[in-house]
């Protein structure tokens, strides 16, 4: 299995021998899917990989490239159909989702992202959470007393890069911050 075999998974329903499998694909895939994310982004944007260095000045090329890589495919009536069943009315629902390779580069610009803030406040540390919340079975990093989600934060604004109302992956980080 790798990370994105999880994505669709709801960690508070599974049992915890999967939710500790999805900690032991965290650990084996990230510095592999670093390693490659910098590559492609430093090809793509014409810079040196060693501009992709975990400092706030990077993710503006981050996000240069995030940008041109959200791609959106249509739902299949069935995949529709199944979320309208499974989500109540109120709730608007959009007609695509996010195509494979977007899901892996949302796990990949998290990675990086959380690695930001590893690198500039040395004190942090990815870990799994086991709180019964929204982050439940996730490796994410604890920031003060709240559970900062980078692959979530970055889910998210790639649903405002689609909307052309995207926050920029700095801010995010200058917003975390405050709860340190």
């Amino acid at each position: 299995m790798k990370l994105e075999d999880f994505l669709n998974y709801d960690f508070v329903v599974i049992d915890k021998k999967n939710v500790k499998f999805y900690a032991e694909c965290f650990w084996s895939e990230k510095d592999e899917r670093l390693n490659k994310l910098i590559d492609c982004v430093a090809s793509d944007c014409h810079v040196n990989s060693s501009d992709l260095n975990f400092s706030e000045e990077s993710l503006e090329i981050l996000h240069t490239w995030l940008v041109s890589h959200v791609e959106c495919v249509k739902l299949t009536k069935e995949e529709y159909e199944w979320k309208r069943e499974h989500i109540p009315d109120y709730i608007v629902i959009n007609d695509w989702r996010f195509s494979d390779e977007t899901f892996s580069n949302i796990i990949n610009v998290g990675l990086y992202l959380g690695e930001v803030m590893i690198h500039k406040h040395p004190g942090l540390k990815w870990e799994q959470y086991f709180k019964k919340t929204v982050d439940y079975g996730q490796v994410i990093i604890r920031v003060g007393k709240k559970g900062m989600n980078p692959m979530r934060l970055v889910n998210t604004i790639c649903l405002k890069i689609v909307k052309h109302k995207p926050d920029r992956l700095l801010e995010i980080v200058q917003i975390w911050e405050d709860f340190l």
